[in-house]
C-alpha cells in the first residue's frame, strides 16, 4: 500500500541535542534520529536499517526502554555493533529528535518526543498475539489499536507517524481493526530477508567457518520461545537426532530466541547441552550469527518461530518439530505456513525423515509474508527521509553481515557400528556421539575415544586412537601403555610421522596401515568394528573398502618394524 501521509504525531521543533551544538563537536549534522531498541530482535532490525541513513547529515542515538524480557542482551547487541554511547532512557523521554525509529510496539513510545515515528516489526512481519503475556490480545502485536493508539484529554492519538510493513496481507488485517491506523502504512518489504538473500554467495564461507565438511550436511535446529517452542516442547528431538544420525554425515547447530536466553540464562542454555556440544553441535550466539547459519544450512528443524519461516523464504528445507498455533494471529499466514511444510513425527524413526526433507524441494513461502524482495533498503530509504522531510541520499545499501565465529570441532569419542561383508572386503563404517546414544543403540556400538579425551569414559572403550603423528617407536609405546591401562580395550591406533597409522590390538599383533585420507580416529573406529565381529585381520593385507560418511577409501595392512615393544594382553 501507498504511504498516505505525515499525521498524527504533535509536532515539536527539534533541537539540537546532542548534534552540532555540542562546543566540542567536529561534525555538522542537519538530522538527529533516536533509535529505540527495546529488545534484542528489535535492536537487531534496527541495526539492519540503521545504515540506511546519510552518515554526512544524519546523526543516530540509540535508547533502550524498560520492560523486555531480553533488555539485558540490548547493550551488549548494540556494543558489539561499535554503539559506544547509549542515552538514558528517562533523556531520551526529555530530548527532541527529529525521528524516532522502533522495532517493537512496546515501550512507552508515546512518552517521547520526536517530531516523528517509524515503527516497523521485528520478525518476519507481526504474527505473535503477545502484549504484557503470550495471548493477551486479540490481533497480532504490532497491528493492535491497544498498543498504536492512545486516549488523553484531546482525544485519541495516533502513536506512529508510519508503519513500515512487509506485505500487504498485514495491511489488509490492520484496516480491518482501524482504517485510520492502516492509512500510515507503506509497504517496504523486509529488510532482514534482503540481507540474507544477499549473503547467499557467502555460504562455503560460513560454512567452512562453522566447521562443515565440503560433503557434510548441515542442520540447523530453531527455536522460538515459550513451552510450546522445539525447546520448550521437543527438546528430546534434539538429542534423538544427534544420536540417530552419524557425526561424519551430519554437523547441528543450535540457533534459540534471544528470550530463551534471556529467561533462561546463558549458563542453563549452555548446560543443557553439554553432551552435545562435546559432541560437536555449535550453539549460535543469541545477538548474532543466525542468519549466517541459515544460509549455511542444508535442513532446518524448527517450529513457529520467524527464524524458521526465514529459512523457507531462503529456500532451505524445513521440518516443523513444534507449532503453537494457539499463540498466532488467527489470520496469520504463519498457520498457511504450517500447512506447506512437513512436519517431524517424534514417533516415527527420524533418519528417513531426514533423508525425504532433505530430497524434496521446499515450498515457495516467501511471498506469504515478503512483498517486493530486493528492494526494501529503497523503500525503507524513501520512508525514512519523507519523515526527515528531505531528500534521500541517491544511493543507500545495508551492511554486511559479521561472520559467525570461527568454530573448528575436534571430537574425541564415538559410538561405532559397520556393516561388514568379508567376502568383497568393504565396510560401511557409521560414528555417532557417545553422549548422544540412547540405550538400545549403546548395546551393539562399540565405544572408540582418542587421547585427547577427557570423559571419564576410559573403562569403557574397546578402541583408541592417537591423532597426533609421531615416530614409529614412541607411537609403539603409548599403544602398549594405553591398553595396559585400559583391561576393555581390544584395539589401539596411532598416526605416525612417516604417513601412516600404527596398529596393536590386544593379541599383541602390529600392523602398520596405510591409508586414503583417513586418521586415527577412523581407522581405530574400522578396527573396533571389525573385532567386534571376531574377523581376522587377513582381510586387511589384501586392502578393505571404507565407506565412512561421505569420504571412501582403502585400508591395507602391510608388516610392522622390527624391535617394537612387547605387549601382552
Amino acid at each position: 500500500m501507498p504511504y498516505f501521509g505525515l499525521v498524527g504525531a504533535s509536532v515539536v521543533r527539534e533541537v539540537t541535542v546532542g548534534t552540532s551544538a555540542h562546543p566540542f563537536r567536529t561534525g555538522t549534522m542537519d538530522h538527529h534520529v533516536l533509535a529505540v531498541a527495546r529488545s534484542v530482535p528489535a535492536a537487531s532490525r534496527l541495526l539492519d536499517v540503521i545504515p540506511l541513513l546519510d552518515s554526512e547529515t544524519t546523526k543516530v542515538s540509540y535508547t533502550i526502554p524498560p520492560g523486555s524480557v531480553s533488555e539485558r542482551g540490548v547493550e551488549r547487541v548494540l556494543r558489539e555493533a561499535g554503539v559506544d554511547h547509549i542515552t538514558p532512557w528517562a533523556e531520551a523521554r526529555r530530548a527532541r529528535y527529529g525521528l524516532a525509529m522502533a522495532a517493537s510496539p512496546k515501550g512507552g513510545l508515546h512518552r517521547l518526543r520526536a517530531r516523528r515515528l517509524l515503527l516497523m516489526p521485528h520478525g518476519a512481519g507481526h504474527n505473535r498475539l503477545v502484549n504484557k503475556r503470550p495471548g493477551d490480545l486479540v490481533v497480532a502485536s504490532g497491528l493492535s489499536p491497544r498498543q498504536l493508539t492512545r486516549w488523553g484529554l484531546f482525544g485519541r492519538r495516533i502513536i506512529p507517524s508510519a508503519l513500515a510493513l512487509p506485505h500487504s496481507e498485514q495491511w489488509r488485517r490492520l484496516h480491518a481493526e482501524d482504517p485510520d491506523l492502516a492509512a500510515r502504512v507503506t509497504i517496504v518489504g523486509d529488510p532482514c530477508y534482503d540481507r540474507i538473500q544477499a549473503h547467499q554467495g557467502r555460504r562455503e564461507r560460513y560454512r567452512s567457518l562453522l566447521g562443515v565438511g565440503p560433503e557434510q550436511r548441515l542442520v540447523v535446529l530453531s527455536s522460538t520461545w515459550n513451552k510450546e517452542s522445539l525447546l520448550g516442547d521437543q527438546r528430546e528431538i534434539i538429542r534423538e537426532l544427534i544420536a540417530t544420525l552419524p557425526t561424519d554425515d551430519y554437523q547441528f547447530a543450535l540457533i534459540a530466541h534471544p528470550n530463551v536466553w534471556a529467561t533462561e540464562g546463558a549458563d542453563q542454555v549452555h548446560r543443557w547441552f553439554t553432551d552435545e556440544k562435546a559432541s560437536g553441535m555449535r550453539i549460535v550466539p543469541p545477538e548474532e550469527g543466525w542468519r549466517a547459519a541459515l544460509i549455511a544450512a542444508d535442513l532446518v528443524v524448527g517450529d513457529h518461530g520467524s527464524v524458521t519461516y526465514y529459512a523457507s523464504a531462503i529456500g532451505r528445507p524445513v521440518l516443523l518439530a513444534a507449532f503453537d498455533g494457539d499463540e498466532l494471529d488467527s489470520a496469520s499466514p504463519l498457520l498457511t505456513y504450517r500447512d506447506m511444510v512437513p512436519s517431524l513425527d517424534p514417533a516415527e524413526p527420524l533418519p528417513p525423515q531426514v533423508l525425504q526433507a532433505l530430497k524434496q524441494a521446499p515450498p515457495d513461502a516467501t511471498r506469504l509474508l515478503i512483498e517486493h524482495p530486493g528492494s526494501s533498503a529503497e523503500r525503507l530509504r524513501d520512508v525514512i527521509y519523507t519523515l526527515l522531510e528531505t531528500s534521500p541520499p541517491d544511493d543507500s545499501y545495508f551492511a554486511e553481515l559479521p561472520d559467525p565465529p570461527a568454530f573448528a570441532p575436534r571430537p574425541t569419542g564415538w559410538r561405532v557400528d559397520a556393516d561388514i561383508d568379508v567376502t568383497v572386503p568393504q565396510m560401511d563404517l557409521r560414528r555417532y556421539p557417545p553422549q548422544s546414544s540412547t540405550p538400545d543403540h549403546t548395546h551393539r556400538r562399540s565405544l572408540v575415544l582418542d587421547r585427547e579425551d577427557a570423559s571419564h569414559r576410559w573403562q569403557a572403550a574397546e578402541g583408541w586412537s592417537n591423532r597426533t603423528p609421531t615416530e614409529e617407536h614412541p607411537a609403539a609405546e603409548w599403544l602398549v601403555h594405553i591398553l595396559r591401562e585400559n583391561r576393555r580395550a581390544t584395539v589401539a591406533v596411532a598416526d605416525t610421522t612417516l604417513g601412516h597409522s600404527l596398529v596393536l590390538d590386544r593379541e599383541g599383533r602390529y600392523q602398520r596401515v596405510h591409508s586414503e585420507g583417513l586418521d586415527a580416529a577412523q581407522i581405530a573406529a574400522a578396527a573396533a568394528a571389525w573385532r567386534k565381529e571376531r574377523h581376522p585381520w587377513t582381510s586387511w593385507e589384501h586392502g578393505l573398502a571404507v565407506t565412512i560418511g561421505p569420504q571412501k577409501s582403502r585400508l591395507r595392512s602391510t608388516p610392522p618394524p622390527p624391535n617394537l615393544p612387547i605387549f601382552r594382553g
